[in-house]
C-alpha cells in the first residue's frame, strides 16, 4: 500500500517505487535507465520498482504501487506502441499492386510505349 515502509536487504529486488527514509546502498537501475553503473541511494532518494539493491540495506516509503509504478507505465507504453498501426502502413497497403494490375500495366507500356496508361 502507498505509505507503507518497505525494508530491502542486500541483493533483493525493490518491489515498488518509493523514497528512501533510512539506510544507504547502491542500486542497479540498468533495467530502467540502461546505465550500467549502480546509483548511490540514501535518505530522500527515489527508488524504482524492479531495480536491484546492492550491498547495503534500505528502508523506503512506498509512493507508487501496482499499475502506477514506473515499470508498469513503461510496459504499458511498449504494449501500446506494439499494437499501434503506423499511418504509413495504410499507404503501403493501398499502393500494393495485385498481379492483375502489374500485368495490365506491363502490357499497356509494351503496346503504347512511353505514353501513360
Amino acid at each position: 500500500m502507498v505509505g507503507d515502509l518497505v525494508q530491502v536487504r542486500p541483493g533483493e529486488k525493490i518491489a515498488v517505487d518509493g523514497v528512501v527514509v533510512k539506510g544507504a546502498s547502491y542500486v542497479d537501475e540498468s533495467m530502467i535507465t540502461g546505465e550500467p553503473v549502480p546509483v548511490e541511494k540514501s535518505a530522500e532518494a527515489q527508488v524504482v520498482g524492479g531495480t536491484v539493491n546492492g550491498t547495503g540495506a534500505l528502508t523506503f516509503r512506498a509512493t507508487k504501487v501496482g499499475g502506477d509504478t514506473m515499470l508498469a507505465q513503461i510496459i504499458r507504453m511498449v504494449e501500446d506502441a506494439q499494437g499501434a498501426k503506423l499511418p504509413i502502413q495504410d499507404l503501403v497497403r493501398a499502393r500494393r499492386a495485385d498481379p492483375f494490375e502489374v500485368g495490365r500495366l506491363y502490357l499497356c507500356h509494351r503496346v503504347r510505349g512511353q505514353r501513360s496508361c
